[in-house]
């Protein structure tokens, strides 16, 4: 959240935005503030708006809490979140499941409409470094999509 108190990774220009969204935690829902426009918040506007203007092929972004892993639907993404899954022991979240949790105006559901490789990664605590984890599984992703 920023300092208006709008969810950043929920204030995305997608054909799915709502204004209100929810955070799921085991089995409630904690209701938060997308923004009340797409790209209303100057740090998601200017994350896309760097993204679009590089030439951005993939998309990792590092949220906490979950210790899972997730991609968009292309080819490169899922063969490289499969491949952090393993390297990291960390949990696999299939596109079934994603969709389950109903989120809209998400970074990955943009990502996917640009047609941009989107890996998220979901840390084990809030507060703590999974640095040990996901080393192994960061370095070989740089290796495989470089190589």
């Amino acid at each position: 959240f920023n300092a208006n108190g709008v969810d950043l990774n929920r204030n995305w220009k997608t054909r799915n935005f709502a204004k209100r969204n929810h955070w799921y935690f085991g089995n409630k829902f904690v209701p938060v503030n997308c923004g009340d426009t797409p790209f209303s918040e100057p740090e998601s506007k200017g994350l896309s708006d760097y993204i679009a203007g590089n030439e951005i092929e993939i998309v990792y972004s590092f949220h906490s809490r979950g210790k899972e892993v997730m991609g968009s639907k292309d080819e490169l993404a899922q063969k490289l979140t499969e491949d952090f899954v393993e390297k990291s022991g960390f949990r696999y979240v299939g596109e079934d499941e994603w969709l389950e949790i109903n989120q809209t105006g998400t970074i990955k559901d943009w990502c996917e409409e640009q047609g941009l490789s989107y890996i998220e990664i979901e840390s084990s605590s809030r507060w703590g470094s999974d640095w040990d984890n996901q080393r192994t599984a960061l370095i070989s992703a740089i290796k495989y999509h470089y190589a």
